[in-house]
C-alpha cells in the first residue's frame, strides 16, 4: 500500500530551534545546525500530524541542501537487526555506487556514500535528489525507523567530502524521544457527515496512521510485527468514492459471508489477492455529505460511504479483523467536546 502512496512538500511546519529536533511525534530526536528548517513531509496529500515521516531542510532558504526524510517502518526490528541491516546495504554497492557500511553501537546502522566514488558523479554534478545516505534505527521500544539523506543542489559541482561528515554528524546523533509510539487502546475518530464521527476502536498494540483529504478520511490501522511477516491490518475509508478492489476479482476467486457494521447488514467480500495475503471488503452508504446518516445512496449532493479494507496473513486473523472492524460505531460530535 504504501507503495502507491505519493510523497509531496506542501507545508511549514515552522523553524526550529538550535540544537536538538523532534522527528516522528516526538519518537526519535536528532541534533542540526541552527539554520535547519523544519518541514512536514506527508506521504499522501495533506496529513495532519507527522508521525509517520518527518523531514528536515538543512539549511534554512538556501538552493543547496541537505534533506533528511524520517519515516516509521511500523514493525519490530529482527533478532539479527543489525547483521541483517549491514547485509541488505552492502547490496547498494555496485559499479555505479559505493557506500561506507557504518554501525554505531547496536541500534544504528547507516550506508554513507564515499567522496570518490562513482555514484557520488551524481551528487558532485548537482543532480537534485542525489542520495548521501540510507539509515537505519533500532528503537528501544523494538520499532525500526529509516532515514533518508538526499542532496538538493542547482549548481554544477558539488563537494560531495564536505557533506559526508556533516551527514555522519547528524546520523551519530540519533536517539530516542520523549514520546512513545501510540500503541494503547484507543478510539479514533474519522468523519463527513453531520454531527456526528465515525468512531474506530484500535486495539491495543496497533498502530494508526490517519489522513484528512479533500473528499476522503483514511485510517489505516495495524498490528507492529517483525519485518518479514505478512501485514495485519484494516483500513477504513470515509469517502465519496468507492473504492472497492474485489470488483476486479472474479467472482469465482471469491466468497461472500454476511456481517454487521453500525447496525446495518451488510456482505463481507472475501478473496486471497497474493500468495500468504488473506483480504476482506465491504462498502456501507453513509448518506449525502454533510447531512445526517441515512445510509442512502440517494441525494443531490455526493454519497459519503464507509468502506472497509482488511489484510491478513490467514483466514483466523482475517475473521478476528472482521470482528474488530464491526465494533466501529457512530458517535455525536457534541458528545466528544
Amino acid at each position: 500500500m504504501k507503495a502507491n502512496t505519493i510523497t509531496l512538500l506542501l507545508a511549514l511546519a515552522g523553524v526550529a530551534c538550535a540544537g536538538e529536533m523532534k522527528l516522528l511525534n516526538d519518537h526519535l530526536r536528532i541534533t542540526v545546525p541552527d539554520e535547519s528548517e523544519y518541514f512536514i513531509i506527508p506521504t499522501w496529500t495533506v496529513l495532519d500530524r507527522s508521525d509517520e515521516q518527518t523531514g528536515i531542510i538543512i539549511p534554512e532558504g538556501a538552493d543547496e541542501c541537505i534533506d533528511i526524510i524520517a519515516e516509521e517502518e511500523h514493525c519490530l526490528a529482527d533478532d539479527d537487526f543489525v547483521e541483517g541491516v549491514k547485509t541488505a546495504m552492502a547490496s547498494l554497492n555496485s559499479e555505479h555506487n559505493d557506500y561506507d557500511i557504518v554501525q554505531v553501537g547496536d541500534n544504528l546502522v547507516y550506508a554513507l556514500l564515499r567522496e570518490d566514488a562513482a555514484g557520488a558523479e551524481d551528487a558532485k554534478a548537482g543532480k537534485s535528489g542525489a542520495p548521501l545516505a540510507y539509515a537505519q534505527y533500532r528503537h528501544p521500544d523494538g520499532t525500526v525507523q529509516k532515514f533518508t539523506v538526499l542532496l538538493i543542489s542547482p549548481r554544477p559541482t558539488v563537494e560531495v567530502k564536505k557533506y559526508r561528515e556533516q551527514v555522519r554528524q547528524w546520523l551519530n546523533s540519533i536517539k530516542p524521544g520523549g514520546t512513545p509510539l501510540k500503541l494503547q487502546e484507543r478510539v479514533e475518530h474519522l468523519s463527513f457527515m453531520k454531527d456526528c464521527s465515525v468512531a474506530v476502536p484500535v486495539p491495543q498494540g496497533y498502530y494508526s496512521v490517519v489522513y484528512k483529504v479533500d473528499g476522503l478520511r483514511l485510517g489505516y490501522y495495524g498490528k507492529l510485527h517483525k519485518r518479514g511477516e505478512t501485514d495485519e491490518i484494516y483500513c477504513v475509508y470515509v469517502s465519496d468514492e468507492q473504492i472497492e478492489g474485489f470488483r476486479e476479482i472474479p467472482d469465482g476467486q471469491q466468497t461472500t459471508q454476511n456481517g454487521t457494521l453500525l447496525g446495518k447488514k451488510v456482505e463481507w467480500h472475501l478473496y486471497q489477492p497474493e500468495e500468504g495475503v488473506k483480504r476482506a471488503e465491504c462498502v456501507l452508504p453513509l448518506g449525502c455529505r454533510g447531512d445526517d446518516v441515512t445510509f442512502s445512496e440517494e441525494g443531490e449532493d455526493e454519497i459519503i460511504y464507509l468502506h472497509i479494507t482488511i489484510y491478513a496473513k490467514d483466514a483466523e486473523s482475517r475473521a478476528n479483523l472482521i470482528r474488530q472492524a464491526e465494533k466501529i460505531t457512530l458517535e455525536k460530535t457534541s458528545a466528544r467536546q
